[in-house]
């Protein structure tokens, strides 16, 4: 079995998998920028929710189409119903991007406060300098850092000022070669980004294929121990499809839910192999 057929089952085969992941995220760090410009590394740089019109590669919703509820597959429609009593108040990140199309796709007024949080920001001169105004005018910043660095999240409370953040996403498509096939530290950082979310909130994520048996029996997990608490709903994507390459889950932290994030025992996730 091959290291790409397993997760790492020892302290020593993690410590390689993050130390080769970290030397290619400070690697993007230097080189990204150009990556992106000459190589066009990257389709969605600044896609919006909906609008074809308006984006910058595919919208959000057609990446999360199988995960929104069949009575709406509207993206931008869905997350304001369930967001309607915080109208005016609402807090949005977007983790992996720059979030300006994100939150633009909102009426204005509808998110007090939203952040994108990325490794590089692709924006440069006159092209940067008049998207700043823009994201000023909806109360929208750019936090330029890794998600998985600690002191991001640390940047990212001054930033909100300790509030809780109603709506998170996180579509990074071919930028998920920067999320590390180590279940402990993906887990590390989606139970950060559940205890960021408030009562009521959601937050849709894309994730590696390789934690497909791993998310499958997650959610199962959560439907089965806390269906009244957490709203979770898991779609797998495929290896041999290119528009389903990615797979992704949508999940609603209800009335009471548990202020911790249910996750699964080391032993169940040694058993839970990549995908095949």
């Amino acid at each position: 079995m091959s290291d790409f057929e397993r997760f790492p089952t020892n302290k020593e085969e993690s410590e390689k998998v993050i130390k080769r992941n970290q030397e290619k995220i400070e690697n993007f760090k230097i080189y990204g920028k150009e990556k992106i410009k000459k190589d066009k590394h990257y389709g969605f740089l600044d896609s919006s929710l909906d609008d074809y019109s308006t984006s910058k590669g595919i919208p959000f919703a057609e990446s999360f189409y199988y995960i929104l509820p069949r009575s709406n597959k509207n993206l931008t429609r869905y997350i304001k119903e369930c967001l309607e009593t915080k109208k005016g108040k609402a807090i949005g990140v977007e983790f992996g991007g720059i979030g300006s199309s994100v939150f633009k796709s909102f009426p204005r007024g509808f998110f007090a406060k939203s952040v994108g949080v990325t490794l590089v920001d692709h924006r440069e001169g006159k092209d940067l300098a008049r998207s700043q105004k823009k994201d000023e005018k909806i109360n929208h910043e750019t936090l330029v850092s890794d998600i998985f660095d600690l002191k991001t999240y640390e940047s990212l409370n001054k930033l909100l000022q300790g509030k809780k953040v109603d709506f998170i996403v996180s579509r990074m498509a071919k930028g998920l070669e920067f999320v590390p096939i180590e279940p402990y530290t993906v887990s590390k950082i989606l139970k950060i980004w559940y205890e960021l979310l408030a009562e009521e909130g959601i937050m849709f994520v894309q994730t590696p294929i390789a934690f497909n048996n791993l998310l499958k029996v997650w959610t199962e997990k959560i439907e089965k121990e806390y269906s009244n608490l957490i709203e979770v709903f898991f779609v797998p994507g495929f290896a041999d499809n290119r528009a389903d390459h990615c797979s992704s889950f949508r999940l609603r932290k209800l009335s009471d839910a548990p202020k911790e994030l249910p996750l699964l025992d080391p032993r169940t996730i040694k058993k839970s192999f990549i995908y095949k």
